[in-house]
Parts: structure tokens; C-alpha cells; sequence
């Protein structure tokens, strides 16, 4: 009795470390590994899709955004243990007998929600320029005049950006960069603002540039400077800003903005295609060399997949990458990430067309 008495016991501690050990993987341990895991997937896929569309758009390929609206995810443990003992008094089998048992059962159920941008949808967030409100925004929260314009911006008072996608081209109007380049410097000194605009209560807010005046003969000239280059009024200190390719008068400066379509046809241009797609016509001219302003972005191409990318896909059986160590391009397309979340819809969150269990 007393060896199969610690026989049992052995048999209930091995079970007891079993269970615990099993019971110590669910539940609120999980919260800090998942919630990181699916984290990274998540921002992983979106960059993905991303530099996916841009390397499509340079093949004439038709981008496809889908968005992931929810991911749920169920836990569930069974455990069953059972246990016995026996006894036969004399006869052949004459002894004691115990016996001991366990079943455990783990299911993992992650349901993942899926919606494809399409019609309305796509429209309001692909097709349709981004609001000027929200690049004046990111401007009046602190973002460089110098990143968000030469993405964004298509032309500022009719003076225009360069942009080039395939047969669609727009030379850089050197007073683009100019101004660019003006209001950068400006912005840092503090010599020029963003700020929000509303005089009555049923008014709209509106968004004006200000001028807060020189602090020395530099800044004074800095202003003028621009203010020609813009057309503007010399003797006012606030403008307006609005949507469009040309002021009404010497108070607005007329914005106008691009969509993310044209943004990321835009960028498809500095993806570096192998060179037999190009000869055979597979892929759309690049931007040319040499032009104003250095590359925003550039994307590398080749047969072997990179061992030290930033962000990887693989497209016509090429592997198509941004250097990690190109902080340039990675910068770029960190900007292309959040402004393609400015241009969401607002009724982004309808019912999913797609829900897969995974």
C-alpha cells in the first residue's frame, strides 16, 4: 500500500506540473505576447500593401487596398483528469493496482475581418485629393514644410511640382522649389505660421498664413522674396489658404493637392525595374536624372531575396525592397503610410465583406 500510495502521489505531482505549466500560456499572459505579435503583422502587411501597389502602378498594374477591419481572437483550455485505485484479495491477481489519467485540449481561433476599398469608398479615399485642411494641419502641429510638400502638393498659386508617372509628366517649376525652400527656412525661423481662422460662429473654419514679421534684414528679405514668388499683397501679413489652381485675388494662396493615387504613381516612378522589363516594355519610364530635387524614395529590385531589407515584396518573381539603411526612402514612405490614413474614408468601418477564420 505505501508504494503504490507514492506511486500515486508521483503520478498527481507530474499531472499538477503539467496543467500548471499549460495554464500559464493562456489568459493574461497572453495579452503582452499577442497584442506586440499582432501588432507587428499588422503595420508589416500595410507596408506591404503599400510598396505592393507602388511596384503595380509602374507595371500598369491596378492598385488593390483592403483593409483589415478586426482581428479576435478566442482562447479555450480543457482539462480532464481522472484517477483509480484497486484492490484483488488472493487468487492469481491477488495485489493492488491504481491508475491515473489527463486530457488537455488548447484551441487558438484568431477571426480576421476583412473589407476591400471599392466604389464610394475608394473613391473618397484613393481618387479624391487629400483636404488641404490636413496637410495644414500636420504643418501647424509641427511637420516640415519640406516633407509634406513636395509629396503632397501639386501646385501652389499655379507655380507647379514635378510629377512623373509614365506618359504623364510635370517638369519642376524651379520656383516650386524655391518656395519650398523659402517657407522651410522660414518655418524655422518662426518667421511664418499656420494657424486656423474663424471669425463668426457659422463660419467654417479656415486656415491662413501668417506672417509675424522680420527679426532682421535676412528674414525682411526672406518674406518679400516669397511673397513675389507668390504674387502676394507686400503690405498684408495674413492670406488665405484654398483649394485650387489659382488665387482670386493677392490675399489667397491656392492650393492644390494630390490623391494617394496620384502620390504613389507618383513615387512609382523611382522604383528601380530590371532592365530587360524595360527593354521589352514591360514597365513605365522612370523619373529622369538629375532633375531638382533628389529622389524622395528610391525602391531596389533584384532575383535573390534581400537579406537586410526595410520592407520586401516580391512581384513578377522579383524581389522588390527598400534599403534599411536608406533613411531617405524610409522616411518617405513612413510620410506615405500616414498620409494614407489621412485619406481614409470616414465610413470606413462598414460591415466586412470577408471574415476568415484562421
Amino acid at each position: 500500500m505505501k508504494y503504490g500510495t507514492l506511486k500515486l502521489g508521483s503520478y498527481g505531482l507530474s499531472l499538477l506540473l503539467v496543467v500548471t505549466m499549460t495554464g500559464c500560456s493562456i489568459g493574461p499572459q497572453t495579452l503582452s505576447r499577442d497584442r506586440v505579435s499582432y501588432g507587428d503583422a499588422l503595420a508589416n502587411s500595410a507596408r506591404q500593401e503599400l510598396l505592393k501597389n507602388i511596384v503595380r502602378l509602374r507595371y500598369m498594374e491596378s492598385p488593390v487596398f483592403v483593409s483589415i477591419n478586426s482581428v479576435v481572437n478566442q482562447y479555450a483550455l480543457e482539462t480532464t483528469v481522472n484517477a483509480g485505485a484497486s484492490w484483488n484479495w488472493g487468487g492469481q491477481f491477488a495485489g493492488t493496482g491504481n491508475a491515473i489519467g489527463a486530457t488537455s485540449r488548447f484551441s487558438d481561433r484568431p477571426t480576421i475581418t476583412y473589407s476591400p476599398l471599392v466604389g464610394k469608398r475608394y473613391t473618397e479615399s484613393i481618387i479624391t485629393p487629400i483636404k488641404p485642411a490636413s496637410l495644414m494641419s500636420l504643418i501647424e502641429s509641427g511637420w516640415k514644410v519640406e516633407r509634406i510638400f513636395p509629396l503632397m502638393v501639386h501646385s501652389i498659386n499655379g507655380i507647379r511640382n514635378r510629377f512623373y508617372a509614365g506618359s504623364t509628366t510635370q517638369e519642376l517649376d524651379p520656383k516650386f522649389k524655391q518656395i519650398v525652400d523659402l517657407m522651410a527656412e522660414m518655418q524655422n525661423d518662426g518667421t511664418i505660421s499656420i494657424r486656423v481662422q474663424k471669425s463668426t460662429d457659422d463660419e467654417k473654419p479656415s486656415f491662413v498664413f501668417i506672417f509675424s514679421g522680420a527679426h532682421n534684414v535676412e528674414e525682411e528679405g526672406q518674406i518679400g522674396e516669397l511673397k513675389a514668388l507668390l504674387g502676394l499683397a507686400p503690405d498684408a501679413e495674413r492670406y488665405r489658404i484654398v483649394f485650387g489652381s489659382a488665387a482670386r485675388d493677392d490675399t489667397e494662396v491656392a492650393i492644390v493637392t494630390r490623391s494617394i493615387l496620384a502620390v504613389l504613381a507618383d513615387m512609382s516612378s523611382y522604383v528601380r525595374v530590371p532592365e530587360e522589363h524595360m527593354a521589352e516594355g514591360r514597365a513605365l519610364p522612370g523619373a529622369p536624372h538629375g532633375e531638382g530635387m533628389s529622389f524622395p524614395l528610391i525602391v531596389q529590385s533584384g532575383t535573390n531575396e534581400p537579406e537586410d531589407a526595410f520592407i520586401k515584396i516580391q512581384h513578377r518573381d522579383i524581389w522588390f525592397w527598400i534599403e534599411d539603411t536608406d533613411m531617405q526612402s524610409k522616411r518617405t514612405f513612413l510620410q506615405l503610410v500616414i498620409f494614407s490614413t489621412l485619406a481614409e474614408s470616414p465610413d470606413a468601418a462598414q460591415t466586412p465583406l470577408l471574415t476568415i477564420p484562421a
